[in-house]
């Protein structure tokens, strides 16, 4: 199973450097930074350890040449990253997005392009050093599964293989939209806030002010997942708060995000609940006050265009 990695990110150079062994070929839509990264080894350090290895990185892969992309691009990137994926992708192959939040599900139930296709979300953590060197930032499950009727089986069990033989703990789910939403819950939770108060995950479950911040905005959302029939188990404000303290010294995804003058997924988390909540009749005050400021930090530090990564 030849695989394709979309995203030259934290997350897809933490992914080819763990799936080197099947001989993956990361994709960057930059020409100049892909030459650049082809031309030398990724490194990934993880517990005090480096793991260099040479993968082949290009912005002009073969087209119909590979059995299983992985979409590995920040939210409001998908949509390209789909069109390149529908290029290189084998008819019979699978086509697997990782993005955060939810409005990425309209887009794949609505893919017309070659192979099968789903979504999954994963609980492993990394940090880009620089572009081509990542961190492991934790272990944790990665699940994936189908979005459409489509026959997927086949092709997920595949991909589960591959990711188990590169030491990811994997499972298939058959309803990857409840775990899509509890991802999204935790996200919801703690993204936003260690931006605006450029913290660490831990230091949310430290403060009284900023725990009761995450709960509140968790509430919000849950109410909305329970408004659509989406039906999550357990307390979502102590699965938050469980993550912060699991992950206490990661600087999340959105956090680094402002760092570098990125745009952020704010949009795409907390701006699609209040977007949802608002066609629902319901009211998300603290995800709107938590768009509004995150939204003011991009604005200060000159966020750059989207970009695939």
């Amino acid at each position: 199973m030849r695989p394709a990695i979309i995203g030259p990110g934290a997350l897809g150079t933490m992914l080819a450097v763990k799936m080197a062994g099947a001989g993956p070929v990361l994709v960057d839509h930059y020409p100049e930074r892909a030459a650049a990264l082809d031309a030398s080894p990724l490194v990934l350090e993880e517990d005090g350890r480096e793991t260099a290895c040479r993968v082949r990185v290009s912005a002009a892969p073969p087209p119909s040449s590979f059995d299983f992309v992985v979409i590995t691009v920040k939210s409001h990137s998908v949509a390209a990253a789909l069109e390149r994926a529908d290029e290189i992708v084998r008819p019979e192959g699978l086509v697997l997005c990782l993005a955060n939040g939810i409005g990425h599900l309209d887009l794949l139930r609505k893919r017309q392009g070659p192979g099968a296709c789903a979504a999954g979300v994963t609980a492993m953590g990394a940090t880009l050093i620089r572009p081509g060197r990542a961190r492991f930032g934790g272990a944790g499950e990665t699940v994936i599964g189908p979005v459409s009727n489509r026959e997927e089986r086949k092709p997920l069990e595949a991909a589960a293989e591959l990711f188990a033989r590169a030491g990811m703990r994997v499972r298939v789910s058959p309803d990857i939209e409840v775990e899509i939403w509890k991802k999204l819950l935790v996200n919801v939770g703690i993204n936003g806030l260690t931006a605006i108060h450029g913290c660490r995950n831990g230091e949310i479950a430290e403060s009284p002010e900023l725990a009761a911040r995450l709960a509140a905005a968790v509430r919000e959302a849950a109410a909305v997942a329970a408004r659509l029939g989406v039906a999550v188990e357990g307390d979502p404000v102590e699965v938050a708060l469980a993550v912060c303290r699991r992950t206490a010294d990661n600087i999340s995804s959105m956090l680094q995000d402002v760092r570098r003058g990125k745009r952020t997924e704010i949009r795409e988390i907390n701006g699609e609940i209040v977007r949802l909540a608002a066609s629902l009749g319901l009211d998300a005050p603290v995800n709107r006050e938590i768009v509004e400021k995150v939204t003011a930090l991009e604005a200060a530090a000159g966020s750059h265009p989207p970009e695939s990564s």
